[in-house]
């Protein structure tokens, strides 16, 4: 009996560990490929508390567009912007929950 119920919580780990999301992982002020007109076409296995991608536009006094995307979980879909801020800042953010999700035009 504790053979099966040990070969089970191993089937049940390596089951759970397989199911992480895959994102793109990128920054346009550090990669182009990155921006609107996206290009990439690597993602990267997300840590296990991933539970979605995101992908995140933010715009500066209506000029360049900076985009970034990446990995995210319930608790890190906030956009955080302190001190004072002297410009209109508009973003968006999308999120969604599947591989790879994160590399449209959302």
């Amino acid at each position: 009996m504790n053979r099966l119920l040990l070969c089970t919580l191993v089937l049940v780990i390596a089951v759970y560990s397989g199911t992480a999301i895959k994102c793109f992982v990128c920054d346009s002020e550090k990669d182009a490929r990155c921006g609107e007109k996206f290009t990439m076409t690597t993602m990267q296995n997300c840590p296990s508390e991933s539970t979605h991608c995101s992908k995140s536009n933010r715009t500066i006094d209506g000029g360049k567009v900076h985009t970034w995307r990446t990995c995210a979980t319930g608790t890190d879909l906030m956009i955080k912007m302190e001190g004072c801020v002297k410009h209109t800042v508009q973003d968006y953010t999308a999120i969604c929950n599947t591989d790879g999700c994160n590399g449209s035009i959302l």
